[in-house]
């Protein structure tokens, strides 16, 4: 079945596998600690297989939650509600099939959510914990779907031709973002958890948006969007007004994050491997965070390997 793949992932995929090589036991990160900030979750290819990683609020080096064989990708990480436990996709079951799993935050406990033939990917918890909306091939075309936790019930959410994926849940839980188009166009959507009420925020026909992430208040959006060759970061009212640029830079800035407070801002980059356009280097990507406002940007990872697709804790009660 044809499938919309997000590019930026399809080339982050085809760098994991190119470049993957196993870490010397003597090789240091390098990494810069979070202070008391809470614990970011994301995936690496620092051990030489594609794995779930958390930085602790305290630690210097990450800790890795999953550990797989060769081949196997554990990826897109997504918090619980409470942090308590990390939704990801994985191919472990079959290598070239994706499903939904779960575990403690301490990589103990790990249940296989979806066994469809299907791939699905790309998980995100409702605010309550119960449900788990992500994206499938399953049916007629890539869509949103929704299942529950203990993965006993699922039910389809998107509907129609465009392939509609990455979805992200509204705070209330009423709503959820997602991205849906074509290859020649991707936009940000809206829509219900009953389904209704769909709609188009960005509507921009010459450039693809991505990477929709609620603020805690959920008064705002950030997203990533490739236009003219450079993928950057943005943020807009929750019904698509007030859109601004957070990020200028020829890398590729994406897949930002919020704070639990909103007042920072978790992302991937490739800006110190390169920043002019077609020239950078996918095959080292870090995690940086900046303000709110764009301001401020740090680097987080220091290593030569690839950190992305980060989550922050939103639970300040347990960080």
């Amino acid at each position: 079945m044809r499938r919309v793949v997000h590019a930026l992932d399809a080339a982050l995929i085809f760098m994991i596998i190119c470049i993957s090589q196993p870490v010397s036991a003597a090789d240091p990160l390098g990494e810069t600690p979070l202070g008391n900030r809470a614990a970011i979750i994301f995936d690496s290819d620092r051990t030489g297989t594609t794995e779930i990683f958390i930085i602790e609020s305290e630690g210097l080096v990450p800790t890795s939650v999953t550990s797989a064989s060769p081949q196997v990708f554990n990826r897109l990480p997504d918090w619980s509600p409470d942090c308590a436990m990390v939704a990801f996709q994985s191919n472990r079951a079959d290598e070239d099939n994706r499903d939904i799993y779960v575990a403690a935050s301490d990589g103990s406990g790990v249940r296989r959510i979806t066994t469809h033939i299907a791939s699905d990917e790309s998980p995100a918890w409702s605010p309550d914990g119960s449900e788990i909306a992500f994206a499938s091939d399953r049916g007629d075309g890539e869509a949103i779907w929704i299942v529950d936790s203990d993965g006993n019930t699922v039910r389809r959410l998107t509907t129609g031709s465009p392939q509609s994926f990455q979805p992200a849940w509204s705070p209330d839980g009423k709503t959820i973002a997602f991205v849906s188009g074509s290859e020649e166009n991707w936009d940000l959507f809206v829509i219900r958890t009953d389904g209704s009420e769909i709609r188009n925020l960005t509507n921009t026909p010459n450039r693809h948006e991505g990477g929709p992430a609620w603020s805690p208040n959920g008064r705002r959006i950030l997203f990533d969007a490739l236009e003219g060759g450079q993928w950057e970061i943005y943020v807009m009212a929750a019904d698509g007004s007030d859109e601004r640029q957070l990020t200028r830079n020829g890398a590729m800035d994406a897949r930002p994050a919020w704070s639990a407070d909103g007042s920072e801002i978790v992302f991937h980059s490739t800006r110190d491997f390169g920043s002019d356009g077609d020239n950078v280097d996918y095959s080292q990507v870090e995690l940086y965070v900046m303000r709110a406002d764009g301001s401020d940007v740090h680097r987080l990872t220091q290593n030569e390997y690839f950190d992305a697709h980060p989550d922050w804790c939103l639970d300040m009660a347990n960080p």
